[in-house]
């Protein structure tokens, strides 16, 4: 066995987690599993006051208590196969994760697509040859190419207002922003540079240790001491630090040369190519932001309903928790949909212009007149703050 450190080695010796492709998918099952329970709200169809988006409409509603039932066989097959490494335990993972995503596109959070990713070459890896090295190759190729698309994705300078302002906020270093701005940069050249290097020998142990410094310190920022949000994240980030020790420590080969193995099995190349290649559809507009890794990056648009004052009693008190505000706009409240999605899911909302429509249909039953009830997509670029807007009107229209 590679020589991993001596807490990894100690699990490794024991029974079934002999094997390093078993011990990282009990740690995707695991990470995956401890996601849902810090956004549990997030995975039921009833009982909650943030709408289900549904992606889909032709497939069927899953009602309660059947949606907590599939739910439940999702979490015990996948225990199971954890212990039973055979495909055709994972075949019904898939159809019930398959059918529980197609429910509510706010479920397909970057770190729900990237577990998914890191299950399906376990399910479609080559049952000749040597499968566990086809699945292990994937599996680096796929952790390498969110590094590297997660720090291309920040190279603008929405992150460095947005994103880097708020570090140096919440960090209390007290300076002129202005003299500090271009160090900002610095953060996705690093996060891309770690990509890159876990992928060749001669840098690949300071790109581990840069990638579980870095997922320590997000921990920290993200704490309630500190930033308190986006706590789904936590078991993301922790399971960050097992999958790139259990992939990349110590390891000799030189994964730019497994493009070939890949190759061999083009099955097995699917997961890479969602991975390295589709995201760059996103700079056109042809492929959702969370799905191109586009994390913390202040590209994706935020989204807000404006309600005159004299409507507000029209819609529900609750909302009254969720009110945030726009720099220069004035008059009525403004329902701020990231701080909805947040306090109700425990996730961020899925930020694409056709989830928030699904959203605003909804208000479009209270019978508040299109000049007193706005929808605002708040989009970021070169540098400046653009404003879409649209009505129930022109939502119906469509």
């Amino acid at each position: 066995m590679t020589d991993y450190p001596a807490w990894i080695r100690n699990i490794c010796d024991t029974g079934f987690f002999k094997s390093r492709v078993n011990l990282i998918k009990a740690a995707i099952i695991i990470a995956f599993i401890s996601g849902i329970f810090f956004s549990l709200p997030l995975w039921t169809n009833g009982n909650r006051f943030f709408p289900l988006v549904r992606p889909f409409e032709i497939i069927p509603l899953i009602e309660a208590p059947y949606d907590a039932i599939l739910l439940s066989l999702f979490i015990g097959v996948s225990i199971i196969w954890i212990f039973y490494g055979k495909r055709t335990i994972g075949i019904p993972v898939f159809i019930f994760l398959t059918v529980i995503l197609s429910q509510d596109q706010l479920r397909w959070q970057p770190w729900v697509y990237l577990y998914f990713l890191m299950l399906l070459p376990y399910l479609i890896a080559p049952f000749t040859g040597e499968p566990e090295m086809s699945i292990l190759i994937s599996l680096k190729w796929i952790i390498a190419g969110v590094y590297v698309w997660s720090g291309i994705q920040k190279l603008n300078p929405a992150f460095i207002d947005g994103t880097f302002v708020q570090v140096i906020k919440v960090s209390g270093i007290k300076t002129d922003f202005a003299g500090v701005r271009n160090l900002g940069y610095t953060i996705p050249v690093i996060e891309l540079s770690i990509g890159l290097g876990l992928l060749i020998v001669k840098f690949r142990r300071v790109a581990l240790i840069a990638a579980i410094t870095t997922h320590a310190l997000i921990l920290v920022y993200l704490i309630p001491y500190v930033l308190n949000q986006n706590t789904v994240v936590y078991p993301w980030n922790v399971a960050m630090i097992f999958f790139v020790s259990l992939l990349f420590w110590d390891t000799k080969e030189d994964h730019r040369l497994s493009v070939r193995e890949i190759s061999r099995t083009p099955l097995t190349a699917i997961p890479v190519i969602l991975v390295w290649v589709v995201p760059a559809l996103n700079f056109f507009g042809l492929w959702d932001h969370y799905l191109s890794f586009s994390l913390y990056s202040n590209k994706p648009s935020t989204f807000y309903i404006a309600i005159e004052e004299s409507e507000i009693q029209k819609v529900d008190k609750r909302f009254e928790n969720y009110f945030g505000g726009i720099p220069g706009l004035r008059g009525g409240q403004l329902i701020d949909i990231n701080k909805w999605s947040y306090a109700e899911l425990n996730v961020p909302f899925y930020p694409e212009t056709k989830a928030f429509k699904k959203v605003s249909a909804s208000f479009c039953e209270l019978g508040i007149a299109d000049d007193k009830l706005i929808f605002l997509e708040l989009l970021h670029s070169k540098g400046q703050i653009h404003y879409n807007k649209f009505t129930c009107s022109e939502l119906r229209s469509h």
